[in-house]
Protein backbone atom coordinates (compact mmCIF):
# COMPACT_ATOMS: atom_id res chain seq x y z
CA UNK A 1 0.00 0.00 0.00
CA UNK A 2 1.00 3.19 -0.67
CA UNK A 3 0.39 5.69 2.60
CA UNK A 4 0.85 9.45 2.59
CA UNK A 5 1.56 11.07 6.01
CA UNK A 6 0.96 14.66 6.23
CA UNK A 7 2.81 16.58 9.00
CA UNK A 8 4.79 19.61 9.75
CA UNK A 9 6.93 18.15 11.47
CA UNK A 10 9.69 16.14 9.81
CA UNK A 11 11.35 13.67 12.90
CA UNK A 12 7.68 12.36 13.03
CA UNK A 13 7.08 12.08 9.32
CA UNK A 14 10.63 10.29 9.30
CA UNK A 15 9.50 7.84 12.10
CA UNK A 16 6.26 7.17 10.40
CA UNK A 17 7.89 6.42 7.56
CA UNK A 18 10.14 4.30 8.75
CA UNK A 19 7.28 2.51 10.30
CA UNK A 20 5.65 1.95 7.65
CA UNK A 21 8.83 0.84 5.51
CA UNK A 22 9.69 -2.12 8.41
CA UNK A 23 5.97 -3.26 8.00
CA UNK A 24 6.32 -3.55 3.82
CA UNK A 25 4.37 -0.94 2.37
CA UNK A 26 5.32 2.70 1.18
CA UNK A 27 5.19 6.03 2.61
CA UNK A 28 5.41 9.45 1.18
CA UNK A 29 6.03 12.84 3.44
CA UNK A 30 4.50 15.80 2.54
CA UNK A 31 5.06 18.64 5.14
CA UNK A 32 2.23 21.12 5.06
CA UNK A 33 -1.37 20.41 3.63
CA UNK A 34 -0.66 22.55 0.21
CA UNK A 35 2.03 20.23 -0.30
CA UNK A 36 -0.34 17.46 0.30
CA UNK A 37 -2.86 18.22 -2.01
CA UNK A 38 -0.12 18.31 -4.96
CA UNK A 39 1.42 15.22 -4.23
CA UNK A 40 -2.12 13.52 -3.53
CA UNK A 41 -2.33 14.75 -7.52
CA UNK A 42 0.51 13.05 -8.51
CA UNK A 43 1.20 10.32 -6.96
CA UNK A 44 -2.27 9.04 -5.65
CA UNK A 45 -2.32 7.45 -2.18
CA UNK A 46 -4.16 4.24 -0.84
CA UNK A 47 -4.48 6.07 2.60
CA UNK A 48 -4.04 9.54 4.20
CA UNK A 49 -2.27 10.04 7.65
CA UNK A 50 -3.05 13.53 7.90
CA UNK A 51 -2.04 15.72 10.42
CA UNK A 52 -4.73 18.15 12.22
CA UNK A 53 -2.60 21.21 14.05
CA UNK A 54 -0.50 22.57 10.97
CA UNK A 55 0.31 26.19 10.47
CA UNK A 56 -1.28 27.29 7.54
CA UNK A 57 -3.38 24.99 5.40
CA UNK A 58 -4.53 22.64 8.43
CA UNK A 59 -5.86 19.73 8.79
CA UNK A 60 -9.07 20.04 8.26
CA UNK A 61 -9.02 22.12 5.32
CA UNK A 62 -6.69 20.14 3.72
CA UNK A 63 -9.25 16.86 4.32
CA UNK A 64 -11.75 19.22 3.01
CA UNK A 65 -9.80 19.80 -0.42
CA UNK A 66 -8.71 16.76 -1.15
CA UNK A 67 -12.64 14.97 -0.27
CA UNK A 68 -13.77 17.67 -2.78
CA UNK A 69 -11.51 16.80 -5.46
CA UNK A 70 -11.21 13.15 -5.15
CA UNK A 71 -14.66 12.16 -2.80
CA UNK A 72 -13.74 9.29 -0.79
CA UNK A 73 -11.04 7.30 -3.57
CA UNK A 74 -9.20 6.63 -0.28
CA UNK A 75 -9.51 6.89 3.62
CA UNK A 76 -8.29 9.88 5.34
CA UNK A 77 -7.23 9.42 8.91
CA UNK A 78 -6.54 12.12 11.41
CA UNK A 79 -3.56 12.11 13.24
CA UNK A 80 -3.67 14.37 16.44
CA UNK A 81 -3.51 14.10 20.40
CA UNK A 82 -5.81 17.07 20.50
CA UNK A 83 -9.15 15.45 22.84
CA UNK A 84 -11.14 18.79 20.88
CA UNK A 85 -9.53 17.65 17.51
CA UNK A 86 -10.63 13.78 18.26
CA UNK A 87 -14.24 15.10 18.83
CA UNK A 88 -14.63 17.07 15.82
CA UNK A 89 -12.84 14.78 13.42
CA UNK A 90 -15.31 12.41 12.37
CA UNK A 91 -17.81 15.58 11.70
CA UNK A 92 -15.24 16.87 9.48
CA UNK A 93 -15.22 13.92 6.87
CA UNK A 94 -12.82 11.79 8.29
CA UNK A 95 -12.70 8.25 7.82
CA UNK A 96 -10.93 7.68 11.62
CA UNK A 97 -8.62 8.78 13.74
CA UNK A 98 -4.97 7.87 14.85
CA UNK A 99 -4.64 9.48 18.08
CA UNK A 100 -0.73 10.36 19.16
CA UNK A 101 1.30 9.40 20.69
CA UNK A 102 1.08 6.11 18.30
CA UNK A 103 2.82 2.44 19.23
CA UNK A 104 4.14 0.28 16.38
CA UNK A 105 1.62 -1.82 17.10
CA UNK A 106 -1.54 0.33 16.94
CA UNK A 107 -0.18 1.42 13.33
CA UNK A 108 0.78 -2.01 12.44
CA UNK A 109 -3.04 -2.95 13.21
CA UNK A 110 -4.69 0.09 11.09
CA UNK A 111 -2.36 -0.70 7.89
CA UNK A 112 -2.98 -4.32 8.09
CA UNK A 113 -6.61 -3.45 8.25
CA UNK A 114 -6.73 -1.08 5.43
CA UNK A 115 -4.77 -3.80 3.39
CA UNK A 116 -7.72 -6.33 3.84
CA UNK A 117 -10.38 -3.48 3.07
CA UNK A 118 -8.11 -2.48 -0.39
CA UNK A 119 -8.32 -7.04 -1.05
CA UNK A 120 -12.03 -6.72 -0.41
CA UNK A 121 -11.54 -8.72 2.49
CA UNK A 122 -14.10 -7.81 5.83
CA UNK A 123 -11.83 -6.34 8.09
CA UNK A 124 -11.99 -7.29 11.86
CA UNK A 125 -12.52 -4.80 14.91
CA UNK A 126 -9.99 -3.45 16.34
Amino acid sequence: MRILIVDDRPDVGFLMTNLIAQIGHEACVATSGSAAVRLVAELPPDVVLLDIQMPGLNGYETARRLRDRYGRQFPIFAVTADPVDISLAHQCGFDGIFAKPFSVMKLTALVSQLEKQNRGCQPAAW
